[in-house]
């Protein structure tokens, strides 16, 4: 059952909802709904952002792997430190 959700104005007057069900306010940002969470005072990343974030934390990832290696730790100690599997420590070798 759908229920209304009464909204409030935002400064720059667009509008704000706030969902109980969620914990979260939805805000009109730029012709865009966005997610804001008011407990940490952050809006969520949507769906490119949230992939974007996703690759560059892969990426360092990524990077890491022949740097700690030459730092003188093992495979085994740098899979476990960056929650990779042993073949994506040993593949990545150059």
């Amino acid at each position: 059952m759908y229920q209304v959700i009464c909204s409030s104005i935002a400064e720059n007057g667009s509008p704000i909802f706030y969902s109980e069900v969620l914990g979260l306010e939805v805000n009109l940002l730029e012709g865009e709904l966005r997610f804001f969470d008011p407990q940490i005072g952050e809006q969520l990343l949507d769906f490119d952002e949230a992939e974007q974030a996703r690759q560059a934390a892969e990426q360092a990832r990524q990077n890491a792997i022949p740097r700690l290696l030459g730092m003188g730790l093992s495979a085994e100690q740098v899979a476990l430190a960056l929650g990779l599997s042993m073949e994506e420590v040993t593949g990545n070798r150059k």
